[in-house]
């Protein structure tokens, strides 16, 4: 008689397969978990740094148009909402009339303190403070050569009490590398030339003669009148002023 013996060689039991499959299940769980975490803390450092770039963007470009002379106005974005702002210039804020700051005073600083919120309800708050540069009256006489008070080449923005650029000095060409703001009248002589890389704005006259030419990268805002010697140049180009007729 042949005996055979056979050896114990059953698979997973139900009780072992269940744990198992229970195991990687909590497995998956926690690694999912940790993973929506980290996601989602990457989505929110990304929006607060969004909202940061967002306002600071906001805030350079009211800097820019006070800087500028032009009217100091301010919109909130698709993805950002202004949800405190207060400007003054001195004790008592300013009022604003359709997101536009009424009753500046150049002559005193201006306190910016603003809360935007993004669309996750995250705020970001910032406080900064602008001030003008001090009023200058500018003389470019001929024969002069180029010194500090005599300048060829303005590097910043700039406001000026009054402007007179006068022929015969740098090549009659002159640069303000930055916006200009003039308060009162403006003389350009002929064939003087002057570019700006900024904004322009001409709160009274200003009066350009034979060939002469105010370029801007910006655009040219004229309170008065722009002439060109004694004649209204009336089809003047938004960023370009120039006298063409001899005068």
């Amino acid at each position: 008689m042949n005996f055979r013996q056979y050896k114990n060689e059953h698979g997973m039991t139900l009780v072992e397969l269940l744990a198992a499959l229970s195991l990687f299940i909590i497995v998956i769980t926690l690694s999912s978990t940790l993973v929506m975490e980290m996601f989602n803390n990457q989505k929110e450092a990304s929006e607060n740094i969004s909202l940061k770039q967002d306002t600071n963007v906001l805030i350079n470009t009211m800097r820019g148009k006070y800087l500028s002379g032009d009217e100091l106005c301010f919109n909130g974005k698709d993805n950002l909402t202004i949800t405190h702002l207060t400007i003054s210039n001195g004790e008592e804020p300013l009022k604003t009339i359709n997101h536009c700051v009424k009753n500046l005073d150049y002559n005193k600083p201006l306190s910016v303190k603003i809360t935007t919120t993004n669309n996750s309800g995250n705020n970001f708050s910032l406080e900064t403070t602008w001030n003008h540069k001090d009023d200058h009256d500018l003389y470019i006489d001929a024969g002069k050569e180029e010194s500090e008070n005599v300048p060829c080449k303005f590097r910043g923005s700039i406001v000026l009490d009054k402007l007179i650029l006068k022929k015969g000095n740098c090549n009659n060409y002159y640069e303000i590398i930055g916006s200009l703001v003039v308060r009162n009248n403006t003389i350009v002589e002929e064939n003087v030339k002057l570019k700006i890389s900024g904004a322009a704005h001409f709160n009274k006259n200003i009066n350009l003669y034979n060939k002469a030419k105010v370029i801007t990268s910006g655009s040219i805002q004229v309170d008065g009148k722009a002439l060109c010697g004694n004649q209204e140049i009336r089809d003047h180009k938004k960023s370009t002023l120039q006298c063409k007729k001899k005068t």
